[in-house]
């Protein structure tokens, strides 16, 4: 055989095996318990695909979770992860996976040796999807963690049609939406009876804040849109004090000067929730953006002797200019044992102007001490 005829059988054999191999497919696994489900965790990282794992039975965790670092896809089909107070469900801990939860419950959950996030810590640039998912009785792992039932420390995150409830942590008792989660969306979802747990956060400078977010923070530099939701009976705080005071019983947002924070409330409710100091429903603070458009605050409570804004708490800070618009709104029937019932507003700081803007917005039935 000469060299010419055998180069035409190689490239023969190449052609045939281009055209002919099998393509590589995602993989399936069935996992009922936690050592199948490490397995399937693992095995799924092997494999360039978009795998999916079918949870067939609830079960308890014993340990940890693996953590994820691929894309995957979980449907739970109803069933629960039990973190028995002591283990961490989810951990998502690599940039540019996509991952989605279906129909899953995951309970008594607590944050690992980092302490963040209860049920799920999200800690590096990727995307999560969470579809019909309730997080439940779960809590951050250390008195100065974060995030109780979900930490997001950067990426894409949407909820939709879930539930995230009676959880706990030092800061956002439900949800902690750090600088680097710069596109939450929560939609159709109820957050309810989270709580963080008060006292005060070093800022530099001898400066503190309280607590923020019993159902949600949003960090300097997250961005958060709530669409047809509702974020009620949450609270921001444990009782009237200093060491325990909190602020945004419902939502809490922080910003500095050099890093924003933004909120969207779309035809959503926000109610009966409760801080120990400022914004029984919401609390904005810094250089923040808030647009509020066809929704509702009502029967939210700031508590403490200098309780302000029991609807809404609305503060600038020295060089961190906010702009505030709420349109076609109600916002009644709250109480601050301090100032401003519906809305207390400090738009001109140290200097520093920023603007509130209400357009077609219904103030009524509100209370206060001052």
């Amino acid at each position: 055989m000469n060299s010419a005829t055998l180069a035409r059988l190689i490239l023969i054999a190449l052609v045939f095996l281009l055209l002919f191999a099998s393509p590589a497919h995602a993989a399936t696994y069935n996992v009922s318990n936690q050592t199948q489900w490490n397995s399937a965790v693992t095995a799924a990282f092997s494999t360039s695909e978009d795998d999916v794992i079918n949870i067939t039975a609830s079960f308890t965790l014993a340990a940890d979770s693996e953590a994820i670092f691929s894309n995957v896809t979980v449907n739970g089909n109803g069933h629960t992860i039990n973190g028995a107070d002591q283990h961490s469900a989810i951990t998502i801990a690599t940039a540019g996976a996509n991952v989605t939860i279906n129909n899953l419950t995951l309970a008594e959950n607590k944050g690992t040796s980092g302490g963040n996030g209860g049920a799920i810590l999200y800690s590096i640039g990727s995307s999560l999807t969470l579809n019909n998912v309730t997080i439940r009785d779960s809590a951050s792992a250390a008195a100065s963690a974060n995030g109780g039932g979900l930490y997001c420390a950067a990426g894409n995150l949407t909820i939709r049609n879930s539930r995230i409830h009676d959880n706990s942590a030092h800061e956002g008792g439900g949800l902690f939406l750090d600088s680097g989660c710069t596109n939450a969306q929560i939609i159709n979802s109820s957050i309810y009876n989270n709580s963080s747990a008060g006292g005060s956060v070093s800022l530099g400078g001898g400066a503190s804040r309280a607590k923020s977010g019993g159902g949600i923070h949003v960090a300097g530099g997250a961005s958060v849109t709530i669409s047809g939701s509702r974020i009620y009976n949450n609270t921001a705080g444990t009782a009237v004090g200093l060491t325990t005071a909190g602020s945004g019983g419902g939502i809490g947002a922080y910003a500095s000067s050099s890093s924003a924070a933004t909120v969207n409330i779309n035809s959503s409710s926000i109610y009966n929730n409760l801080a120990y100091e400022q914004g029984g429903g919401l609390y904005m603070n810094g250089r923040t953006t808030l647009n509020v458009s066809g929704s509702a605050f009502y029967g939210n409570d700031a508590k403490s002797s200098g309780g302000a804004g029991g609807g809404l708490g609305l503060k600038n800070e020295p060089g961190s200019a906010a702009t505030h618009t709420i349109t076609n709104t109600s916002i009644f029937n709250n109480t601050a044992s301090g100032r401003g019932g519906g809305i207390f507003a400090t738009m001109n700081f140290q200097g520093t102007t920023s603007v509130v803007t209400l357009r077609h917005v219904t103030i009524s039935g509100n209370t206060s001490s001052l």
